[in-house]
């Protein structure tokens, strides 16, 4: 693609592919087809170039005119520093994300969120880049350059090779197994999680520090699109110890009637989220 006269303020990223194969994969909307494609970013003083594959990217967003993608470096993982406050040099893929839900309000919740939890706090979150994004010469929009969730996240974010278990938030596994997790849920489920000992074996098993700080930032940002976040373990980060993943504040730092989080602490699964709440809210019987 050829890129004329153009004065942006932003990195430009710039995606060729098949137009035929692009129209595909923005009409059928959940079917995931992977398409060929080849990725270009240019920004002051760097650049990169390289082939991909890529398809669309999210939920109930790819129903917007404006998409997300996600680009899926399988012909040779992508060397490059992305992102300039993460010293992360290699990726197997990316995210070109269009603002979601968000995007014809303040498109910045989620990443002005999730970039505050991972610099100041104890909690796990997709680094970010703005860039001006154009798909076959054509101007697509301002979008977020991000860091994928996937095993690489964790083994780029700590350093650290295989042995990663992700699951979402109801345990459904996305990378390795669901053993540990499950595991913490049925001791909870089971026991009286107000005694001090039942507290503290679970905290063999569960980062309870980074829990913590996850609830605490959910309930700050007043993120009511809560079904969304992860959890992972890797025997070399915390021990082994289950953590989380911050994902997804589109619907964050305003109200629009979503989950309601009295109930989320009160009862085993919240009807408005449809999310097993048995960890959180058993564990609020503590007073450790």
């Amino acid at each position: 693609s050829y890129i004329i006269n153009e004065n942006h303020a932003l990195p430009v990223m710039s995606i060729s592919l098949d137009s035929s194969k692009f129209k595909t994969i923005e009409t059928y909307l959940y079917d995931d087809y992977l398409v060929d494609a080849h990725a270009e970013l240019y920004e002051v003083g760097k650049s990169f170039n390289i082939d991909c594959n890529m398809k669309l990217y999210g939920g109930e967003s790819r129903n917007w005119n404006k998409k997300s993608y996600a680009l899926k470096f399988d012909y040779g993982n992508l060397r490059y520093k992305v992102c300039d406050d993460k010293n992360i040099y290699e990726f197997n893929g990316l995210v070109l994300r269009s603002g979601s839900q968000d995007q014809n309000k303040a498109m910045i919740r989620d990443e002005f969120a999730t970039s505050i939890a991972y610099k100041y706090g104890k909690i796990d979150a997709q680094a970010t880049k703005p860039v001006v994004l154009y798909i076959n010469g054509t101007f697509w929009g301002v979008y977020y350059l991000r860091e994928k969730i996937n095993d690489n996240f964790i083994e780029n974010n700590y350093n650290v090779k295989g042995g990663t278990n992700i699951t979402n938030c109801n345990y459904f596994i996305e990378y390795g197994n669901n053993s540990d997790i499950t595991g913490i849920r049925s001791f909870i489920a089971n026991h009286d999680m107000s005694s001090d000992n039942n507290y503290n074996y679970i905290n063999n098993y569960l980062d309870i520090d980074n829990y913590i700080d996850f609830w605490v930032f959910e309930f700050i940002v007043n993120n009511t699109d809560i079904h969304n976040y992860r959890y992972y373990n890797n025997p070399l980060v915390s021990g082994g110890k289950v953590r989380m993943i911050l994902y997804d504040l589109d619907y964050s730092m305003y109200v629009n009637g979503g989950a309601d989080y009295l109930s989320y602490i009160q009862y085993p699964n919240d009807g408005q989220a449809f999310v097993d709440t048995t960890i959180l809210n058993k564990l609020m019987k503590n007073k450790l």
